[in-house]
């Protein structure tokens, strides 16, 4: 049985979502049924945001602002992926979490390790390597030529094919999940360059890692994922360690609130 609780497309235009995304569901179970209504909730824009509460509780005496002190309104959209005080912390912790499980996935494809934990309990290393393949972890990469973008979240090089792939991540909103991908290309351009010069490699190339707050799959994603030779379903870990993380940053910044 499936339960669509996944499908949160907040900006995204009908035409865009028909070509740039796939809709996939979790299977039921996954979740505990509080967290999948929380999830549900916050789909339907029904969290009582300040904007929630001024104009469409009209409690107009309820400044719409962010409580955390920043100029933005108060939207779900904001609490899940805009607001500058969860940036370091808690958007960061999610963003690592997908991270964290295409790196266990291509280090148990490359044979760097034996056997794969639970993605809450897998800690990458910063470097792992055999005589195919290395694989680093968040590592600065340093050239001739100061690069301001120069630390991918995850590089692989393929010795044999003299072959360097670089991972980025990203977990926008769904309505910048376009312009999120485009960004991440263009972003490692001239690191590419610098690489391919400084490390004698034929190929050098970027692969982004995109998937919305609220758990919407990039049809780019799969290809991305088909690109890498993971596992296709290895979204299905990624959409639902993304989406109990959105659960817990609501609730984090909804505080006492009742949500």
């Amino acid at each position: 049985m499936i339960i669509p609780i996944v499908i949160s497309v907040e900006g995204v235009a009908t035409n865009a979502l028909s070509e740039n995304l796939k809709v996939l569901n979790l299977p039921k179970g996954q979740m505990f049924p509080e967290t999948e209504g929380f999830l549900v909730a916050i789909q339907d824009q029904v969290i009582p945001t300040n904007n929630y509460k001024r104009f469409i509780l009209k409690n107009l005496q309820q400044s719409d602002k962010c409580r955390y002190g920043c100029q933005d309104s108060e939207t779900i959209q904001h609490v899940i992926g805009g607001c500058q005080a969860f940036a370091p912390t808690d958007y960061k912790e999610r963003h690592d979490i997908a991270a964290k499980i295409i790196h266990q996935e291509l280090a148990y494809k490359f044979k760097l390790i034996e056997c794969k934990l639970q993605y809450y309990k897998y800690t990458p290393q910063c470097v792992l390597e055999n005589d195919k393949y290395k694989l680093y972890w968040d590592r600065t990469v340093l050239t001739d030529q100061y690069i301001k973008q120069n630390r991918p979240d995850i590089i692989i090089v393929d010795k044999d094919a003299q072959k360097v792939t670089l991972i980025d991540v990203a977990i926008p909103n769904s309505n910048n999940l376009t312009y999120k991908h485009n960004e991440k290309v263009a972003k490692y351009r001239e690191l590419e360059f610098q690489i391919k010069r400084q490390w004698k490699m034929k190929y050098v190339e970027t692969i982004p890692i995109i998937m919305s707050s609220t758990g919407v799959i990039p049809r780019r994603l799969l290809e991305n994922i088909k690109a890498l030779e993971l596992s296709e379903n290895i979204y299905k870990i990624i959409q639902k360690g993304v989406l109990l993380a959105t659960a817990r940053i609501v609730r984090k910044f909804m505080g006492n609130a009742s949500t």
